[in-house]
């Protein structure tokens, strides 16, 4: 019966067109209705948040809604989470990571969780003597 009325309740909602922050709370809280949700946020121009909420809650849309954000301007934050939470895009973001001023925190993250990309993120990683040093406390 609760399902039924969720269902109903739904149809409802998209007639009277949801906003990007409803579907971000239904991907978050409902359970049932989160991959309808979902596909709903991939339809309607999603910001690169929306398309981060979609990775984190809904398996079924993780890849789609990654190689979105990596079509759309992602920041380099967006790209770690990429790298983080879509194993099937984290060379094709790490390799975009590379080419918009990594960080050496964003380089030092590459390294970490690209190995194919390792050695040329290690050629781009500029140390300063306070960064070498706290490399090798956390290291010890």
């Amino acid at each position: 019966m609760e399902k039924e009325r969720l269902g109903k309740l739904w149809e409802e909602l998209l007639k009277q067109q949801p906003t990007n922050d409803d579907l971000r709370y239904i991907i978050e809280h409902v359970d049932s209705l989160g991959k309808a949700a979902g596909q709903k946020l991939l339809e309607q121009q999603p910001t690169n948040n929306d398309l981060r909420y979609i990775i984190k809650y809904v398996d079924f849309l993780r890849e789609a809604a990654g190689q979105k954000l990596l079509e759309q301007q992602p920041t380099n934050d967006d790209l770690r989470y990429i790298i983080e939470h879509v194993d099937s895009l984290g060379k094709a973001a790490g390799q975009k990571l590379l080419k918009q001023q990594p960080t050496n925190n964003d380089l030092r993250y590459i390294i970490e969780h690209v190995d194919s990309l390792g050695k040329a993120a290690g050629k781009l990683l500029k140390w300063s003597k306070k960064e070498i040093m706290e490399e090798i406390k956390r290291l010890g």
